[in-house]
């Protein structure tokens, strides 16, 4: 092996850790998204299955559950099917 070649063949091997760097670091950042979203989804369903007292004592209006929960998707029959389960 000459020393082109070696040179060439460790720059090719410093290419590819350098794109595995980072699809590890898309895909980790990607994961970290999932779980926030499944935390505040989970969240905002526990929110949406409290009266209105225990709202009123956090400081909450009903108004503003229902404004997040249409904001981010959440209808109110799949809060009653993930009760349900």
């Amino acid at each position: 092996m000459t020393l082109y070649e070696r040179d060439d063949f460790v720059e090719r091997l410093r290419y590819r850790a350098t794109v595995w760097r980072y699809l590890k670091l898309v895909v980790s950042g990607w994961w970290a998204d999932r779980q926030a979203y499944a935390r505040r989804r989970r969240g905002m369903i526990e929110l949406a299955e409290m009266e209105d007292w225990q709202l009123r004592d956090i400081g909450v209006e009903r108004s503003e559950v229902d404004r997040l929960l249409h904001q981010y998707g959440v209808a109110r029959e799949q809060i009653k099917e993930d009760a349900a389960r």
